[in-house]
C-alpha cells in the first residue's frame, strides 16, 4: 500500500468518526436547547392559561387549544408543585401516539385547588432539530470531503519530487556512468534526501569505475607475467640433463602457476558478473544450449564412463549468452567432476526449473555452504571451489533461485526460473 493511500484511509476514518461524533453532539445540543425553549414556553403560557380558565364557568377535565392539551384535575389541597416530563398522547386523527412535553403544576381557580397538566407537542421541535441537524451535517460532510480531496491533491503535488527520485533510482545504471539528478524541490526533507543520493551515487560510480579499471588491468597485467612464467617452465621441462627431483619440482611450479591463472580468471569473472558488465541479453533456447554443451563435454563424460539421461522441454530465457554458457558449463562440469566412475547424470529442463542430478560421494559439508567461495566438497581438492559461487552470482543477476540437495548419494542442483526472468 502506498503512503498516500494509507494516510488517505486514516484521514477518511478520522473524518467518519468525527462526522458521527459531531452529529451526535450536535443532535444532543439542539435537543437540549430546544427542550429548554419548550419548557420556557410552557412556563410563559401558565398566566394566560390561568386567566382563560378563570373566565370559564365550568372547567372541563381535558381542554385542547391548538397544539396544546390541558388536563384539569381537582385536588384536596394546594401546594407548590411544578414538574416537567415527556409523555405520549394519542392522536385520534393520525391514530397513533405522538410525543409531547408536559408541564404539571398546582393552581387555584375560583378558590379551588387544581392540578393542571399543560402538554405541548414536540413534533415541531423534532422537525426543527432534524432539519437543523441535516443542514449542519450536510455542510460538515461537504467540508470534510473537500478537506480530504484537497489534502490528497496537495500530497500528490508535494510528493511528486519524491516519486520522481524513486523513478530515477529504479532506472539507475552503472553503465551510463551518470549520477542521479533528482528534480529541484522546495521541501527541505526531500532536498536533503536528494543531496544525499547524489553524493552516494557519485561515490558509488567512482568506486565502480575504479574497480572496473582494476579488473581490466588485473586481467591484462597478471595474465601476461603468468603466461611468461608458464612458457619458461615449459622450456625448463624440455631441457635434458635434469634429475627426477628437479623435474617434479618444476612440474609442481607449473601446476601452481596454472592454478593461479585459473584462480585469477575465475575471480575476475566473478567481479564482472557482480558489476553487471554482461548486459547483452537476448532470447536463448536452453534446450539447444544444453544439447550443445553436452556434446562439448562428451570426452569428459566418456572418460568417467557416465550414463546421461535428458528430458528437455523447449524453454527460452532472456540472458546474456556468455553468462548462459558459463551457467550450464559449471552445472554440468560439477555433475561430471564430482561423479563416481560409471555413475549417472540426469538433466531435466522444464518451464519452471532446470534440475541436474548426479551420483556421487556423500557430502562432508552443509549443502548451502557449497555456494560459498573456495568451499569444496569431498574429494574435490584440485578444484578452486568457485564453480557454484559463479552459478549463484549468475542466478542473482537474473533473479533465479539455485538450490543444492543431497539424497541417497544423489546430488541435485536445481535452478528455479521464478522471479525476474528478464534480468537486467
Amino acid at each position: 500500500m502506498k503512503l498516500l493511500q494509507a494516510t488517505g484511509r486514516y484521514y477518511l476514518l478520522f473524518s467518519f468518526v468525527l462526522f458521527v461524533l459531531g452529529g451526535g453532539i450536535l443532535y444532543l445540543t439542539l435537543s437540549y436547547f430546544i427542550g429548554i425553549e419548550t419548557d420556557e414556553r410552557l412556563l410563559d403560557t401558565r398566566p394566560a392559561l390561568q386567566f382563560q380558565l378563570s373566565a370559564m364557568d365550568s372547567l372541563p377535565s381535558v381542554l385542547v387549544i391548538s397544539d396544546d392539551v390541558i388536563e384539569v384535575t381537582p385536588i384536596a389541597a394546594f401546594s407548590e408543585y411544578e414538574m416537567y416530563s415527556d409523555t405520549m398522547v394519542w392522536d385520534a386523527i393520525e391514530k397513533e401516539f405522538e410525543p409531547y412535553r408536559k408541564f404539571t403544576y398546582h393552581d387555584q381557580i375560583h378558590g379551588q385547588p387544581y392540578r393542571i397538566a399543560l402538554s405541548h407537542t414536540r413534533l415541531d421541535s423534532e422537525a426543527l432539530v432534524m432539519t437543523s441537524l441535516f443542514a449542519v451535517l450536510g455542510i460538515l460532510l461537504l467540508l470534510l470531503l473537500a478537506i480530504n480531496l484537497f489534502n490528497r491533491y496537495l500530497s500528490l503535488r508535494l510528493w511528486r519530487p519524491f516519486y520522481e527520485t524513486i523513478r530515477q533510482i529504479r532506472g539507475f545504471n552503472f553503465d551510463k556512468g551518470e549520477p542521479l539528478a533528482p528534480p529541484p524541490t522546495r521541501i527541505e526533507e526531500f532536498a536533503i534526501l536528494n543531496n544525499a543520493l547524489e553524493m552516494m551515487t557519485a561515490k558509488v560510480l567512482s568506486d565502480y569505475r575504479t574497480l572496473k579499471q582494476f579488473t581490466e588491468n588485473a586481467s591484462h597485467e597478471i595474465q601476461t607475467p603468468l603466461a611468461i612464467i608458464k612458457s619458461k617452465i615449459e622450456l625448463l621441462i624440455q631441457n635434458d640433463g635434469r634429475d627426477e627431483n628437479e623435474r617434479q619440482a618444476i612440474q609442481h611450479i607449473q601446476e601452481a602457476t596454472s592454478r593461479i591463472s585459473k584462480l585469477n580468471r575465475s575471480l575476475l569473472l566473478l567481479a564482472r558478473i557482480e558489476n553487471r558488465q554482461y548486459s547483452d541479453a537476448r532470447e536463448l533456447d536452453f534446450r539447444e544450449l544444453i544439447g550443445k554443451k553436452a556434446d562439448q563435454l562428451e570426452p569428459l563424460i566418456s572418460g568417467k564412463n557416465l550414463t546421461v539421461r535428458m528430458e528437455l522441454a523447449r524453454v527460452s530465457k532472456t540472458m546474456d549468452p556468455t553468462l548462459a554458457e558459463m551457467l550450464l558449463n559449471n552445472l554440468l562440469v560439477n555433475a561430471i567432476k564430482h561423479n563416481l566412475h560409471g555413475g549417472q547424470i540426469e538433466v531435466s529442463l522444464q518451464e519452471e526449473r532446470l534440475r541436474i542430478r548426479n551420483t556421487g560421494k556423500p557430502l562432508e559439508v552443509a549443502a548451502e555452504e557449497l555456494f560459498e567461495r573456495f568451499r569444496k566438497g569431498a574429494g574435490a581438492s584440485p578444484s578452486l571451489g568457485l564453480g557454484l559461487a559463479i552459478v549463484r552470482e549468475i542466478c542473482a543477476v537474473y533473479g533465479y533461485e539455485v538450490r543444492y540437495e543431497c539424497q541417497d548419494n544423489w546430488h541435485i542442483l536445481t535452478v528455479l526460473w521464478g522471479g525476474s526472468a528478464n534480468g537486467q
